[in-house]
This record gives structure tokens, C-alpha cells and sequence, in this order.
């Protein structure tokens, strides 16, 4: 395994992918947003800064940041198994599936209910 973590999340993302011998064709959509995505957040700060310097000039307002492509893209990885949690939780044969999240708002009723 090379430990160069010098890669762009593509040049990275292409080589999880590669690696990844668990994938099929049926993962191929998932697996093209997935490099959509790593494009788009390496483009992401150039572009920015292009943005942000004409802005500047031109005294208008920037665009907001992008807030949501790093999340997106992590939940892609794991969905397709490439993050180190969903290696183990895929490889861990007959071990006790992962619990259900907690309903905040059961448990937040349940905790009023006791209170009063």
C-alpha cells in the first residue's frame, strides 16, 4: 500500500476505486458521482479564489461556500465501501449489525415524559 498522501481526492478517489475488488457493474453510477464529485472539490479552491479575487475587484459579493460536496462524497465512499468503517462493517462476518441511530426526538419525548 503506498502511503503518498499527496494525491488530489480524484488522483486518491481512482486509486481507492482500483483497489476495491468488491465493486460491480451495478456500482458503476455510484462510482461515476463518486469521481464527479473528487473532481469538483479539487476544482473547488482554484475556482474560489478566482471567484473571490474578480469579486473584489468588481466589489460584489462572493458565493457562499460549498458545504455540501465533502459530506456527499464521504457518504459515496462509504456506500460503496471504500472508508475504513465500511471495510470493517462489510468484513466482519456474522458480527452483530451496526445499531439503529437514536431518534432524537423519541428520546427527547421519552426524557420529558420522566421529567414531567
Amino acid at each position: 500500500m503506498s502511503t503518498d498522501f499527496d494525491d488530489t481526492i480524484y488522483e486518491a478517489t481512482v486509486k481507492a476505486l482500483d483497489a476495491a475488488t468488491h465493486l460491480k457493474d451495478t456500482d458503476k453510477g455510484a462510482v461515476a458521482a463518486l469521481k464527479f464529485l473528487a473532481r469538483k472539490i479539487d476544482t473547488e479552491d482554484q475556482l474560489r479564489d478566482l471567484v473571490l479575487e474578480r469579486a473584489g475587484e468588481d466589489n460584489v459579493k462572493p458565493p457562499p461556500l460549498d458545504n455540501v460536496s465533502i459530506p456527499t462524497y464521504l457518504k459515496y465512499c462509504e456506500a460503496l465501501g471504500l472508508t475504513p468503517a465500511a471495510r470493517g462493517a462489510a468484513g466482519a462476518k456474522g458480527a452483530a449489525p451496526a445499531p439503529e441511530p437514536e431518534d432524537e426526538l423519541a428520546a427527547f419525548s421519552r426524557k420529558k415524559k420522566r421529567t414531567g
